[in-house]
């Protein structure tokens, strides 16, 4: 590969780790903005952050009210410019929310705070950036590549500047474009289409005498003008049995490799790539096929592609073409929210070829410091709702007070919240009252999740004979916190299922075990900050997950099933005696799912949804479980006219 390439690699690599020295983000940053020749162009990083002190001392003059999101940890945005061939700080904007009239405003750093900060860094009435000195990358126009990480994107229009203790030595301008569109990918390929394109021979290796799986790692795939192979890395080995490469197979899968043609081609800053030359692609190859296809389930796998028509969609924050999110499945019908070119959120509605049946705007949520964060079904009515995690804004309505009033006089009335539903007779977005969502019920109980911040996850089950409440504490594990440290935490339950007479509760990572709700502390009436740990009956843990997450779970033939995210892929597993058994492997690659709950809704126990994205294209994935019957449907982004 080129130089440039090689350098603007390496530029991510320390990028991506000092920003994640200073914050443990793991998102996609929106980064600064510059001017060009007098055009605005996006700074695909933060050239303050590359000095620690100069960054600390920004800091320290900041607001500590300013807002701060997962696109922008630091809660401050830079404006540059080229002037006289140096790169020069204009001003710093942030951003402010103010309780009185519950808008937000954007504000400069003043003009005293900036001296401050930047004193001996003025030449004459210009900040310039003396202390920087590396690659950065401005870019505009649509996205092309875009992993969720950091600045790891490409658009149509970038400039390699290379800088020189504030002075620009070098501008290395790029037109990237997209060059085989429909060319091979490893997006979407399951492990059984993988078996098919690439015939191993693995009986021609002793060491592999009880091996059942393996492990292929394929990274820097090298294409030409045309999309035709030309090298890339290979590593074929398998955990725990042979700690060297299998040279002899990873040479035949690199044979394998170059007789697919064309692949999928980017043209990215000068040099011809694939749509994963960022990062490496790697996936399990079972050499024992017989436990990847059971007869007990039927898989079936459609593609909807969305109509060009939605071609403008772009998810705000990030300024990118469309992330499909919130989808799902009602009536026959697909919903998903996403934002247009208005900046204003909007609800669409698809049929199932993808053209678009509905476009409605979704109104502004009182009382609220963002949109509607949520989409799922419940009692037959879809629910918009302003909370990510299905939770209502109280514990308990009557009894708590508002969570941002820190124990003053509540600002606010439960009248005063509420959610949204769609009414599919007049096609109207209403209101309705708050849509606290049951994670369970049955005959004698409901059952819900509440996340009291600092204080915990709680399982509530409200007795439908006494109307005794009883509460639960949720399980202890351990989360990685922004230090990068390990912090003990408790887990909520995203899906609760009954089997027999035991209720079993399904974290992230965590799986307990409740055979009788009816011993939990009864509640009184408790405020947030009475909610003390110690005080609540703990569920019997039964299993914590090591290497893999939890992302729904289900009964059918009085068997539990999990469908659980690792990084190799999704999958099926059996669970019981506390021991989780891969029953078939459902996707195969890297993917990521939203904060959410498992549960969609209030579905019943043979049913289960899940929605998740393609970490590099970030086009969605709904599966869909409906006993033995599992539908994998993977949305594809703009019907293209050949």
């Amino acid at each position: 590969m080129g130089k440039n390439f090689r350098t603007t690699k390496r530029l991510f690599a320390c990028a991506f780790l000092f920003v994640m020295a200073l914050c443990a983000s793991a998102t996609g940053q929106e980064g600064d903005v510059i001017m060009i020749d007098g055009e605005r162009w996006n700074l695909l990083g933060k050239p303050i952050d590359y000095d620690s002190v100069l960054y600390h001392h920004l800091l320290e003059v900041l607001p500590k009210d300013r807002s701060i999101s997962t696109a922008n940890w630091d809660g401050y945005r830079g404006y540059w410019s080229i002037k006289n061939n140096r790169l020069c700080l204009d001003h710093i904007e942030i951003e402010l929310y103010d309780k009185e009239t519950k808008h937000s405003h954007v504000e400069n750093i003043p003009e005293a705070d900036m001296r401050k900060v930047f004193g001996k860094y003025y030449q004459q009435k210009e900040i310039v950036a003396t202390w920087f000195t590396a690659e950065i990358r401005a870019a505009k126009g649509n996205t092309l590549y875009y992993v969720h990480s950091e600045y790891i994107r490409n658009l149509e229009y970038e400039q390699l500047l290379t800088i020189k203790q504030g002075k620009i030595t070098n501008r290395q301008e790029y037109h990237n474009r997209v060059v085989v569109k429909d060319g091979f990918s490893f997006d979407n390929k399951n492990r059984e289409d993988l078996h098919r394109l690439f015939p191993l021979h693995t009986q021609n290796y002793p060491e592999l005498a009880g091996v059942k799986r393996l492990i292929i790692t394929i990274g820097n795939v090298q294409l030409d003008e045309k999309g035709n192979f030309v090298d890339c890395y290979v590593k074929v080995t398998h955990r725990g049995k042979l700690k060297e490469s299998i040279e002899g197979l990873e040479q035949e899968m690199k044979t394998l490799l170059k007789q697919i043609r064309p692949w999928k081609t980017l043209y990215i800053n000068g040099e011809y790539v694939s749509d994963h030359y960022h990062d490496s692609i790697w996936f399990a190859y079972d050499l024992d096929k017989k436990s990847t296809s059971p007869s007990a389930f039927t898989v079936t796998r459609d593609t909807l592609t969305i109509d060009k028509e939605l071609q403008n969609v772009k998810q705000y924050e990030f300024e990118q073409p469309m992330m499909i999110d919130w989808l799902t499945r009602y009536h026959d019908r697909w919903f998903f929210l996403s934002y247009r070119s208005d900046h204003r959120l909007h609800l669409f509605a698809l049929d199932d070829r993808g053209n678009l049946v509905k476009d409605l705007l979704v109104p502004k949520l009182p009382y609220a410091y963002h949109d509607v964060r949520c989409l799922f079904v419940r009692n037959d009515s879809l629910i918009l709702k302003r909370n990510s995690d299905f939770i209502g804004d109280y514990f308990e309505l009557r009894q708590y007070e508002d969570s941002i009033s820190f124990g003053k006089k509540p600002i606010r009335t439960p009248a005063d919240i509420h959610d949204y539903y769609l009414d599919t007779i007049s096609w109207s977005i209403r209101d309705r009252v708050l849509a606290d969502d049951l994670y369970y019920e049955d005959d004698r109980f409901q059952v819900n999740t509440y996340d009291i911040g600092e204080w915990g996850w709680f399982n509530m089950f409200k007795d439908k004979l006494t109307g005794l409440r009883h509460v639960f504490m949720c399980d202890i594990g351990d989360i990685s916190t922004m230090e990068g440290l390990s912090k003990q935490m408790t887990e909520g339950a995203r899906r609760v299922l009954k089997l027999g007479n035991s209720y079993y509760l399904f974290g992230r990572r965590l799986i307990s075990k409740i055979e009788h709700p009816e011993q939990g502390k009864a509640y009184g009436g408790e405020r947030y900050t009475q909610m003390d740990w110690n005080r609540y009956t703990k569920p019997h843990l039964l299993s914590e997950l090591d290497n893999s997450m939890i992302l729904n779970a289900f009964v059918w033939n009085e068997q539990i099933y999990l469908i659980t995210k690792s990084d190799e892929g999704i999958y099926l597993n059996s669970y019981k005696d506390n021991n989780i058994v891969p029953v078939m492997q459902l996707c195969a690659g890297d993917y990521r799912t939203r904060e959410r709950p498992t549960q969609t809704g209030n579905k019943e126990q043979h049913q289960a949804v899940v929605t998740i994205y393609n970490a590099t294209t970030r086009e969605p994935i709904y599966i869909d479980v409906q006993g033995n019957d599992i539908r994998i449907t993977y949305i594809k982004n703009y019907r293209i006219k050949s």
